[in-house]
């Protein structure tokens, strides 16, 4: 990946994230994620949601359908698609999404919304960081 073992700091070292997600280069490791993919799995779902989350970031719903896009591990009716776009927890069952005012869409309408989603959190990362002048 590019990431340099013997230096600490700066954007490929244990603290730096050069995919922007939220998730150090050492969290990386721990997870066994990319550290050049903001979505490992590849599943619409940002690794760093899925790590806050206790979901695995590594599986697309393949082995357990509730790491995936349309798991529901709390059992409230709304696929992690939907907890991610509502902004609300995927293992919370109290922690419904409001879907009032939503018109009905089709899984790739919601697939399609999900990946301008996360190209926005991306770049709101990325100008933080740049504001904050930590950019690469």
């Amino acid at each position: 990946y590019g990431l340099n073992a013997n230096d600490g700091t700066g954007i490929n070292g244990a603290d730096g994230d050069p995919d922007f997600d939220g998730v150090s280069n050492s969290d990386e490791f721990v997870h066994n994620t990319s550290p050049a993919s903001t979505d490992t799995d590849s599943d619409g779902l940002p690794d760093g949601w899925e790590i806050l989350h206790n979901l695995n970031p590594t599986d697309n719903g393949s082995v357990d359908v509730n790491n995936g896009p349309n798991g529901d591990p709390d059992l409230d009716g709304a696929t992690n698609t939907y907890e991610f776009l509502a902004g609300t927890d995927p293992r919370d069952p109290d922690s419904v999404p409001s879907l009032e005012g939503v018109p009905a869409a089709g899984p790739l309408a919601l697939a399609g919304l999900a990946a301008i989603l996360l190209a926005l959190a991306v770049a709101c990362v990325k100008a933080k960081r740049f504001c904050e002048g930590r950019n690469p």
